[in-house]
C-alpha cells in the first residue's frame, strides 16, 4: 500500500476540512482550507487516489490524511 504525505506551504489553523473517508481525490483537488492571519487558504493533493484516514486532535491546529495512491499516479523507478 502506498501513501502519500501532503504539506501545506504555510502555517496555520485546520478551518474547514473538505473531504470525507473513502472520497476519490485527484491531482489538486482540495483537501481543508487553513486559516492563517485572517486569509483562507486552501491546501491541494499533489496525488490522485482515495482518502483512508483522517485524524485530528480535539482542537484541530493540525490534522493527517492518509491518502491511499492510485496506481497511476505511483511513480516507478
Amino acid at each position: 500500500m502506498a501513501t502519500a504525505r501532503i504539506k501545506s506551504e504555510i502555517t496555520g489553523t485546520v478551518w474547514k476540512v473538505l473531504l470525507a473517508e473513502g472520497d476519490a481525490i485527484q491531482v489538486e483537488s482540495e483537501l481543508m482550507i487553513l486559516e492563517s492571519m485572517k486569509m483562507e487558504i486552501p491546501v491541494e493533493s499533489t496525488v490522485s487516489g482515495r482518502i483512508q484516514t483522517i485524524w485530528s486532535p480535539q482542537v484541530m491546529p493540525s490534522m493527517k490524511i492518509r491518502i491511499l495512491r492510485s496506481s497511476s499516479s505511483i511513480s516507478r523507478r
